[in-house]
Order: structure tokens, then C-alpha cells, then sequence
């Protein structure tokens, strides 16, 4: 019979604002991991910590036990592999975009990715929207895939970090998701484990973030910076505006196919602006160039000459994209699919577009889960027709709704897509950055 470990003790230092020792901290993990520890001694912890904070000593700690808690990725050949992590969004397809631009300048990236779940998308599931495609590669692919064509990605498999894994379940129903130390050494310990070593991080601030505030934002890119810097990883990121989607597609297969519009055209939008402001970032890190105007012209080459659009292909290939797959996502745009007209009943400007509850609704037609065992409709979106300081006129289109369940008519959809725009009387445009701070 395995014998419980006794967190009490634990419980009973840091209950008092205490600090634990990197020994108790390494005995709780393998405990969590080992199943020798009851749920709801873990759980009282946990809510003693986000009660009572944890030092930086304390953080690098947990995060250092977490990343050892399963395997940790190593990839021969590459003095630099970088890799980039946002803290979730509404339409955030950056990373299908951003990783092959970085593989095309000669920046080799290394991705573990993970799947929609609430209201904010997966890459995961972005990419195995294209038939045939699955992400689920293990290390020997993901090197394969940086000597073939400089970028990975992959399905974090339960191996990586798997304490972070049962954590985080019990945060999520002990409303302990919040804490910052626990937010920084989960992120960081996947991301050790990825084998990177340097990280361009995405901290999303605004209403349809998790960090809804500056000050939280801030917060948690200061933890992230610290604990990387005390772990021995180059972090850097920037802070972002979410509140509106990035972009206009909002959906599995819609954002992959918006991606490939953007590895076309480059337009000038801030989903593309973002895109850039990470891509300076990452390529200073790596060594390339600390010249910000030197680093978007390296990209915009890429684009222009077609070779990061040439890279997202062959990642899709490499990932059991067939030939009519790849020829369908080549000669599908998002106004041929299949979709349906959701209309404004007022005239005015678009104040707002209230990116979270835009989020709950697709998860509620399809393009999300509630649970990790639901099924996806890979169609399933929208597309946005109007943005924040666009003039709309009753009778036009504000959305186009895509997939099974959204091209039936529902005058419920039709009212919370509706709600989900803020139509006043017009106004001097509020232009606001999407880049809201640097560290």
C-alpha cells in the first residue's frame, strides 16, 4: 500500500506567510506526480500560495521541480533555439504566422503547443484544422523538422511537465488560477522542458485577457522575466492590447487560412504590427540583429519572396497534410466558405467588440471546448466585418458566422453576436497601440 505524504506541515508554514524551503517544494511535486499526496492537502497549498504569494526563491523552485517532474527536450545542432509563448487571446493565430517568418530569416523555433480550452483558442487546434494534419510529434520529428525547414511545433505530450498538468486542473476548480507565481512556473516549466533557451513572451492585458489590468500585467511579466533570468532562460517579451480579436477570423481552420493571407501580403493591421514587435524581440535574443528597422526588413523578405509561406507548408506536409489538402488550403478564402449574415440594428461607430464574450460563443458553436474531451468543429467561427472605430449603418454586416452550428438561424446567436458590439454615436477615433510596454 503506498504511503500519503503529509503536507500539513507545508501548509501550516505558508497559511502563516512563511517561506518554503526548495526541499519541501521538490518532496510536494514528486508527491503531486507520485499520487502520494491527497488532492485536498494540494488544493489547501495551493490556496495558501495564492493567498500568500511565494518569493522569487520560492518560484524558481517549484518551477525547476515542475520542469523535472517528466522529460526535458534537447536538440542537437542549434547554439540558439527560441521560442515564444502568449498568455492567450481572442483570434490569437501569431505563432502560424510568426514562427515560420523567424525559420525563414534563419532563426531556428522551437514550439510545444497545446489545445483549446474556454475561451481562448489552441495553436493545436489551429493547425490540425487542415485534414491529415496532427501535431502530435514526438522529439525525434520535432529535430527532423528544424534540420529540414528551422522550425518545430509540436503537442506537449503528457511527459512534459506533467505535475504542471495536475496542478492546474486543481486550480481550475479551486479558484487559484491567478496567483502569479503559479501562472509563472507553469508557463516556465513547460518551457524549460521544450529545450529553448531563449523566450519571447506575449502577455495579453485587457477585457478579453486573464490579466485584465496593467498593473497585473506587469506583474506577471516582471515574475516571468526574473524567474527566467534566475533559470538560466533569456525571457523577454512584451505586454499586448487584448480586447477586440486579433485580426478578423476567429475559429480553427478561418485563422489558419487569415495566416496564410497574412505570410501573402503582410498587411499593414496590428495583428501584423504585433507580429513584427514580436519578431524584433526574438530576433535580438537570438543574435541576429538589435536594429529594429533591419529586423522588419528581414521579415517583410520573407514574406515578399514567398519562403515563409514556403515553410508553413512544409510544416503542414511534414504533419500528414496531403497533397488535396494543401491544394484546398491554397484556393479556400474566407468569403467562398460556406457562412451567414449576422446584421447591425443601429447606426453609428463601433465603440468596442467584446473580444471574451465573442470567445464564449464560439466555444458554444463549435470552435472550442468546455471540457478537454470535446469534439471540434474545425469550421466553426467567425469573421469580424466591422473593428473598434469603423462606421457601420443599420442593415450591414457586422459578422459572418461559419461551421454547422452557425450557418443555422438562430435569432439567440444573432442577439449575443450583436451584444457583442458597441455601437455609439460617432467620435474622434481612439487609435490605440497593440504593443502596450516593453520588458
Amino acid at each position: 500500500m503506498t504511503q500519503m505524504v503529509n503536507l500539513v506541515p507545508l501548509i501550516e508554514k505558508k497559511k502563516v506567510g512563511r517561506s518554503l524551503t526548495d526541499a519541501e517544494i521538490q518532496a510536494w511535486i514528486d508527491a503531486v506526480v507520485a499520487e502520494t499526496v491527497p488532492d485536498y492537502q494540494t488544493a489547501a497549498l495551493l490556496m495558501a500560495i495564492r493567498l500568500n504569494g511565494m518569493d522569487f526563491d520560492e518560484t524558481l523552485a517549484l518551477t525547476n521541480a515542475m520542469a523535472d517532474s517528466g522529460d526535458r527536450l534537447s536538440f542537437q545542432g542549434y547554439p540558439v533555439l527560441a521560442d515564444k509563448h502568449s498568455t492567450g487571446g481572442i483570434g490569437d493565430k501569431v505563432t502560424l504566422i510568426l514562427a515560420p517568418i523567424m525559420a525563414a530569416v534563419g532563426l531556428p523555433v522551437t514550439m510545444l503547443s497545446g489545445r483549446g480550452l474556454g475561451f481562448s483558442g489552441g495553436t493545436i487546434d489551429k493547425f490540425e484544422s487542415l485534414e491529415g494534419v496532427s501535431c502530435n510529434q514526438g522529439p525525434g520529428a520535432m529535430q527532423a523538422m528544424l534540420d529540414r525547414f528551422g522550425w518545430a511545433n509540436a503537442q506537449a505530450t503528457e511527459r512534459i511537465a506533467p505535475a504542471d498538468r495536475i496542478l492546474y486542473a486543481l486550480r481550475d476548480v479551486t479558484g487559484t488560477v491567478d496567483s502569479i507565481p503559479l501562472i509563472t512556473a507553469s508557463i516556465l516549466s513547460k518551457k524549460l522542458a521544450g529545450g529553448a533557451g531563449c523566450l519571447c513572451m506575449d502577455v495579453k492585458c485587457g477585457t478579453a485577457a486573464f490579466m485584465q489590468d496593467m498593473e497585473s500585467a506587469r506583474e506577471l511579466a516582471g515574475n516571468l522575466k526574473t524567474i527566467g533570468d534566475m533559470g538560466g532562460m533569456n525571457v523577454r517579451g512584451v505586454i499586448t492590447r487584448m480586447e477586440e480579436p486579433l485580426g478578423h477570423a476567429v475559429g480553427n481552420y478561418l485563422e489558419l487560412l487569415e495566416a496564410r493571407d497574412y505570410l501573402k501580403t503582410c498587411p499593414d493591421r496590428p495583428l501584423m504590427e504585433l507580429v513584427f514587435a514580436l519578431g524584433e524581440v526574438m530576433l535580438a535574443q537570438g543574435g541576429l540583429t538589435n536594429d529594429p528597422g533591419d529586423a522588419r526588413a528581414r521579415m517583410r523578405k520573407t514574406i515578399d519572396d514567398g519562403s515563409a509561406m514556403d515553410r508553413l507548408e512544409r510544416y503542414l506536409v511534414f504533419c500528414g497534410a496531403q497533397p488535396q489538402a494543401m491544394s484546398r488550403l491554397q484556393a479556400d478564402s474566407l468569403d467562398k466558405l460556406p457562412r451567414r449574415a449576422v446584421t447591425a440594428e443601429r447606426s453609428g461607430m463601433v465603440h468596442a467588440v467584446k473580444g471574451r464574450d465573442i470567445g464564449y460563443l464560439m466555444v458554444d458553436l463549435g470552435a472550442g471546448r468546455k471540457v478537454r474531451s470535446d469534439a471540434i468543429d474545425p469550421l466553426a467561427g467567425l469573421v469580424l466585418a466591422r473593428h473598434v472605430n469603423d462606421r457601420v449603418e443599420r442593415g450591414q454586416v457586422i459578422a459572418w458566422l461559419y461551421g454547422e452550428k452557425g450557418l443555422r438561424e438562430d435569432p439567440e446567436v444573432d442577439r449575443r453576436i450583436r451584444a457583442c458590439f458597441e455601437i455609439g454615436e460617432a467620435r474622434d477615433a481612439l487609435r490605440q497601440p497593440v504593443v502596450l510596454h516593453a520588458f
